[in-house]
């Protein structure tokens, strides 16, 4: 999904990579805005990338990963 950063939202989360507001930039949804977020996660043991993309603003972006 081809997005554009428009600005971060949170800084300093424990385990948060990125926390973003991104602008979609496709020709069938351009313009709408979304929460892009990038965790750490542990899976078996294994530390692993997570990337949310969500219309949630008001959650923290851990609770948006913890789903």
């Amino acid at each position: 999904m081809a997005n554009k950063v428009k600005k971060p939202l949170t800084k300093g989360v424990k385990g948060t990579l990125k926390d973003q507001l991104v602008v979609l930039k496709n020709a069938k949804h351009e313009g709408v805005l979304l929460r892009r977020v990038e965790v750490l996660v542990e899976i078996d043991g294994e530390k692993r990338l997570m990337v949310v993309t969500t219309n949630n603003l008001s959650w923290s972006p851990r609770l948006v990963c913890d789903f």
